[in-house]
């Protein structure tokens, strides 16, 4: 788990700090996934804490707590204050593992491409509010 969790989100640290970025090199991770496999393969850690229980469990919950320490990390640098980081972070991964499960089981990728057109727009969101937030402080407002 930890070296295939570790070579993909080295991925993220060479992006722009701009939550847009994050949010594609993220998403994109997936979907190379799944256009590489063709919709065979998912997510290793899902499968271990969907089978697993114990210590390979607890390991399994370790790798989805560092992922979003990384996104929220990342999402911070960008600009995102801390509770809305952590929260675009969870939110990034659980729906972005979903839409995997989702559509290795329907085998198109559709499910995961309407999900990731509706967490970038949520980026762009992120990323106009910190836009104005500078804008409001740099004005001396």
């Amino acid at each position: 788990l930890d070296a295939v969790s570790d070579a993909a989100l080295q991925q993220l640290s060479g992006l722009d700090r701009d939550p847009v970025a994050i949010t594609t090199g993220f998403l994109a991770l997936w979907s190379d996934l799944l256009e590489r496999a063709q919709l065979t393969t998912g997510c290793a850690v899902v499968a271990v804490s969907v089978a697993a229980t114990g210590d390979l469990l607890d390991h399994a919950g370790d790798v989805f707590r560092h992922w979003t320490a990384l996104l929220a990390d990342l999402l911070c640098e960008a600009g995102l204050p801390e509770e809305t980081a952590i929260d675009f972070a969870t939110l990034l991964i659980s729906t972005a593992e979903g839409a995997v499960i989702m559509s290795r089981a329907e085998r198109t990728p559709e499910p995961f491409s309407r999900i990731a057109a509706v967490l970038v727009a949520q980026a762009e969101r992120h990323g106009e509010a910190i836009g104005s937030k500078r804008k409001v402080s740099e004005s001396g407002g």
